[in-house]
């Protein structure tokens, strides 16, 4: 059975807890810690807190998708890869 720890996170004057797998404790402090540079780098830029949350979670939303499409992109590269070592294979096992 997987085990699982409380993350707190506090988003303005609110907190919530997260029940987050044990072994993926380190990367939800990670992001939060993140997060709230990336709110603090808005807020320096005259944003009030509110834009500064929903620009940062835009900007993260954005970034989720970029790796997403840069893997995709990789995982054909790789299976083009696979598929052209295979064919080589195939001509030198024939021969």
């Amino acid at each position: 059975m997987e085990e699982h720890v409380t993350v707190f996170f506090k988003v303005m004057d609110r907190g919530f807890n997260l029940h987050v797998p044990a072994d993926q404790e380190q990367y939800y402090i990670r992001a939060k810690e993140s997060f709230k540079r990336f709110v603090e780098k808005y807020k320096a830029k005259g944003h009030d807190e509110m834009e500064a949350i929903a620009l940062t979670s835009i900007d993260s939303i954005v970034s989720l998708q970029r790796n997403y499409d840069q893997l995709e992109k990789q995982k054909q590269h790789l299976a083009n890869m696979i598929a052209l070592w295979d064919t080589k294979v195939d001509k030198s096992l024939k021969n």
